[in-house]
């Protein structure tokens, strides 16, 4: 099934397991809630897919075309995404636990609650993409991942919460006359 042509189908629900789609047009395809553990999609283009709550572990997404792509709550675990672009993706949710997104293009994409356990980030461009800073603390990262300011790779996976700011200065009590 190798470079098949399904743009804007609706696979919702499917089971695709193993599958070889490499080099397909799946771009504005309905995959939500697909079952595609170790699926072959390398090079595919899913660009602006509705692939939520989908089941990629495992899947192979390289160099992968995924920009404004929704995989909100997906099972992305083990997932190779290495250089795949996901530009504006929605990835809120995902589970992306071992994923390998070295060199990946994941800017301005949604992370909000994305697990990010293992994930490898060298090189991986996450600027202005959205995410909490601890949701980095367990992902592998290196000097050459862009990070989105102001965050900065956490110093340890430590959870202390910073000193509350020191009390405003007391305003001068008004003098008896």
């Amino acid at each position: 099934m190798a470079n098949a042509h399904l743009h804007q189908d609706s696979l919702s629900a499917a089971g695709l397991t193993g599958a070889d789609l490499i080099e397909s047009d799946l771009s504005g395809a309905r995959l939500d809630k697909a079952k595609l553990p170790s699926v072959a999609l390398r090079e595919a283009n899913l660009r602006d897919a509705d692939l939520i709550d989908a089941d990629l572990a495992g899947a192979q997404l390289f160099h992968a075309d995924l920009r404004g792509a929704f995989l909100n709550g997906d099972n992305l675990d083990r997932a190779a995404l290495t250089s795949a672009d996901l530009r504006g993706a929605n990835l809120s949710d995902a589970d992306l636990r071992g994923a390998e997104l070295a060199n990946a293009n994941l800017r301005g994409a949604v992370l909000l609650g994305a697990n990010l356990q293992g994930a490898d980030l060298h090189a991986a461009d996450l600027s202005e993409a959205f995410l909490l800073p601890q949701q980095l603390a367990a992902a592998r990262v290196d000097k050459e991942t862009r990070l989105p300011a102001p965050v900065t790779p956490p110093l340890s996976t430590s959870t202390a919460v910073p000193p509350p700011p020191p009390p405003p200065p007391s305003a001068p009590s008004p003098s008896p006359s």
